[in-house]
C-alpha cells in the first residue's frame, strides 16, 4: 500500500485575494453564525472563559498562509505597505467586508469586546 500524497497548495499571488478574499470568506462563514448566537450569554457559559477554535484545512498547506485572512476578517483591516527611499512603511486600511460572491461583513472583534460581549475577545 502506498502512502497518500497530497501536494502543497501555494498561497494566492494576489495580496487582496490572500488577505480578504476566499480564505477570509471561509472564516467569515464559519464565525459569523457563532457570533450571532451570542454563545457567551448562554447560562452554562456565562461568567466562564469562552473560546472558539478555528483552523483552515481546506487545502494541503493552506493553514500556513491563511492566518492573515483570519486577522483581516476579525479586526476589519487590510495592511498595505510600500517602500520609499529604502524605508519600509505599513499602514492599515479599514475594510467593511471580505471579497466573495456573497456580501460578508467583517466581524471586528473589538466591537464584540466593546458592545456585544461582556469580556475581552482576542486571537492567540
Amino acid at each position: 500500500m502506498q502512502p497518500a500524497f497530497v501536494p502543497h497548495v501555494p498561497a494566492p499571488e494576489d495580496r487582496h485575494e490572500r488577505f480578504i478574499g476566499e480564505p477570509a470568506a471561509r472564516f467569515a462563514k464559519s464565525l459569523r453564525p457563532k457570533v450571532a448566537r451570542r454563545y457567551w450569554e448562554l447560562p452554562h457559559v456565562n461568567g466562564r472563559p469562552f473560546t472558539l477554535a478555528i483552523a483552515d484545512y481546506h487545502k494541503s498547506g493552506s493553514m500556513t498562509w491563511s492566518l492573515h485572512s483570519l486577522h483581516s476578517h476579525l479586526y476589519g483591516v487590510f495592511v498595505e505597505f510600500a517602500e520609499e527611499n529604502g524605508e519600509k512603511h505599513a499602514w492599515s486600511v479599514p475594510i467593511e467586508r471580505v471579497i466573495d460572491k456573497d456580501t460578508i461583513p467583517v466581524v471586528r472583534i473589538y466591537s464584540i469586546r466593546d458592545s456585544r460581549c461582556p469580556r475581552e475577545a482576542g486571537v492567540a
